[in-house]
């Protein structure tokens, strides 16, 4: 048995990006991760070290599992569309909205993505992967702008939409409005963060 790394292999950007994610996140060793994943420590070292063609998809969801993750969200993290706050997030059960819902809910809001990761996980993790990507952006503008807990607007949007769901191309301002309505009159702090980033919401 070769000697436990303390490095990344430098081989691949995805190889070297696994390497953290089981040291920072699950801090195992490469033969604990291969053992609970049910796959060999040299097939498992073979996607560290950069040398997997992909012959097995199976063996992929296994190491996704061994993550605690779908295999969807371990390959969007090794492609660098889900950071690794991201990926715990997923892992700790609490679900978030895909890194490119995040980005561009960043650009809007003028929040860091890690923020809007932090917000989509309150409340014991909040299951926000029940909604579209749009509401979920709609949710958390309203979180950001007017303060009230992440669990009140997702009930606000329940109530919004019940069990039918908007279109995917509904503008989020336009969902948010509907949200809004469904709102106590104050958030229960009964503060409104005055710096604030406006969007557009219609009446």
């Amino acid at each position: 048995m070769g000697r436990e790394r303390d490095t990344p292999y430098g081989v691949t950007k995805a190889g070297d990006l696994l390497f953290q994610a089981r040291k920072q996140l699950l801090g195992l060793s490469q033969e604990a991760l291969a053992e609970k994943a049910g796959v060999s420590r040299l097939y498992y070292r073979s996607w560290e070290a950069g040398t997997n063609g992909g012959d097995s998809i199976e063996n992929a969801r296994k190491i996704a599992r061994a993550f605690g993750v779908t295999l969807t969200d371990l390959l969007g993290y090794l492609d660098g569309e889900i950071t690794q706050l991201e990926l715990d997030a997923i892992r700790m059960g609490k679900r978030s909205p895909r890194a490119k819902d995040l980005r561009r809910l960043s650009e809007r809001f003028g929040l860091p993505v890690n923020d809007l990761v932090t917000l989509a996980g309150e409340g014991g993790g909040v299951a926000m992967d029940r909604f579209k990507p749009n509401v979920r952006q709609a949710v958390l503008g309203l979180v950001h702008l007017l303060g009230y807990p992440i669990e009140a607007v997702c009930r606000a949007a329940e109530e919004a939409f019940g069990p039918k769901q908007p279109e995917d191309d509904a503008e989020p301002e336009e969902l948010a409005a509907k949200i809004r309505r469904k709102l106590p009159p104050r958030p229960p702090s009964g503060t409104f963060p005055s710096s604030a980033p406006k969007i557009k919401i219609t009446a």
